[in-house]
């Protein structure tokens, strides 16, 4: 899971580690099961991830893995901001009693366009059984908008990005499930 996730958020990662491997150590234990929905091959490929946390959090940052992977300033910089950006990082509105969040959806480049991350999604969604969905995706990726369109999705707001981020603007998106 976490190599797939620096892969597919290699955009944002690639400043702490080039080829991956050590962001990929550190990450590891940062994942916590039990909020994930993950489509695997039969030998265990993870081909694509959803996180839809249930009370806990997604990803739990261990400083001291941080450190091992990539040595202790860069580890301790990575944790901060890691921290800052992916676990503090709250959205701009309420997350209400019977609203889920899709958060981190990855998949493997080799089966984009396949429908599996879509399916994983809904997966998601039916065994949550939230009353919405609400998730925050960059404009710039317009591939993952487009599917979370085609999944019924729809925009809530807006928000703009830091200039570093490349993103231009946040996405938030939502969808009302029906009974």
């Amino acid at each position: 899971m976490a190599a797939l996730f620096v892969e597919g958020f290699s955009q944002w990662l690639h400043h702490f580690d080039k080829g991956g491997t050590k962001l990929a150590k550190a990450f590891t234990p940062a994942f916590q099961l039990g909020t994930f929905f993950v489509a695997v091959t039969p030998d265990n490929h993870v081909l694509a991830m959803v996180g839809c946390p249930d009370g806990t959090p997604a990803l739990v940052f261990s400083k001291s893995s941080f450190i091992v992977a990539l040595g202790p300033m860069r580890g301790r910089f990575a944790y901060r901001m890691f921290t800052k950006f992916l676990i503090e990082n709250e959205y701009p509105f309420e997350i209400k009693p019977n609203m889920g969040s899709i958060e981190f959806v990855v998949s493997d480049p080799a089966i984009r366009g396949q429908g599996i991350t879509g399916r994983l999604i809904e997966y998601t969604m039916q065994h949550r059984r939230y009353l919405e969905y609400v998730l925050e995706v960059a404009s710039t990726n317009t591939r993952a908008v487009r599917l979370y369109e085609r999944l019924g999705f729809t925009e809530l707001m807006r928000k703009p990005a830091s200039k570093r981020s490349g993103v231009g603007e946040y996405l938030y998106l939502h969808r009302v499930v029906e009974n």
